[in-house]
């Protein structure tokens, strides 16, 4: 028998019943109507329905304060770009959270695989107070994510490099390149130059605007992705301040890292560390190359 399957105001109408009976059963039982939000989130995993949606929006009912936006360039030439600006401070767990979060997203082991073990799996770095994710993908494609301690807030920047070059650039590069061979294919076929011409000067007309298009379409729907992304890794600093001590210090990355075997720790020396000092300091610079 096919299950029934009931639209969004009935779910709503069930899960209010049903909040309404389970309060009624904790009065009879003595104990203290109502849900937590880990037993909400419970709930709502069960049901499909991705948890940090639910701190979200309780945090969203308690007038906790938002991330807000930076208004910059979101792109140049080859790289999209987004920012946030996010109360609170980062601790040690949330951001091994969130490198979770993005290992989980973005690693694979097909670089490994195929003796290139820097694509695919990603690595993480510590600058002072700031702490950096980056990823290449098979195909080239490098993501990063960066997030700096600034007073009470925090700077979530997310960066992808999109291409070697603008959409312009690829487009008369890449159209050069198919218009040559398809004309090398038509000319041997007919034996003429001229038809050789005819049909670069042709597959040009046709293949530049249509790539130009293609590049643009993916170029945004890319940046869409990282904006959605930056979202949710700031829905994650948001509704940290709860979860984790917020006395914690600034995040050493070997308190994190799974294999400490793996890191490599450079000095160097430089005049300024946050331009706000003179004089010579250090960086402590932490890589975690492992990627596992």
């Amino acid at each position: 028998m096919k299950e029934r399957t009931y639209s969004k105001d009935e779910i709503a109408a069930l899960l209010e019943r049903a909040a309404e009976l389970h309060a009624q059963s904790a009065k009879s039982t003595n104990n203290k109507p109502g849900l937590t939000l880990s037993e909400i989130e419970e709930i709502a995993t069960e049901s499909g329905i991705d948890p940090l949606l639910i701190r979200q929006a309780a945090t969203e009912m308690s007038g906790a304060p938002k991330a807000s936006r930076l208004q910059t360039k979101n792109r140049n030439a080859t790289h999209n770009f987004v920012e946030r600006i996010i109360p609170g401070t980062l601790h040690p767990d949330l951001w091994e959270d969130i490198v979770m979060e993005l290992r989980h997203r973005f690693d694979s082991d097909m670089g490994k695989m195929m003796g290139t073990p820097e694509y695919g799996v990603s690595t993480t770095e510590q600058i002072g107070r700031s702490v950096e994710w980056k990823h290449t993908s098979m195909s080239g494609i490098e993501t990063r994510v960066l997030i700096r301690p600034r007073g009470n807030k925090l700077h979530l920047r997310i960066g992808q490099r999109v291409g070697w070059g603008s959409t312009l650039a690829e487009s008369i590069t890449y159209g050069a390149v198919l218009a040559f061979l398809v004309a090398g294919i038509a000319g041997g076929v007919t034996d003429s130059g001229l038809i050789g011409i005819i049909t670069i000067i042709a597959t040009l007309a046709a293949a530049i605007p249509l790539i130009h298009w293609a590049d643009t379409a993916w170029r945004k729907k890319k940046h869409r992705e990282i904006d959605s992304l930056a979202d949710r890794i700031s829905n994650m600093l948001i509704l940290s301040e709860n979860e984790y001590d917020a006395e914690a210090e600034a995040i050493p990355l070997e308190d994190y890292t799974r294999d400490k075997n793996d890191e490599k720790v450079i000095d160097l020396e430089e005049d300024t560390l946050d331009g706000s000092e003179s004089g010579p300091q250090k960086k402590n610079i932490v890589r975690n190359t492992s990627g596992s």
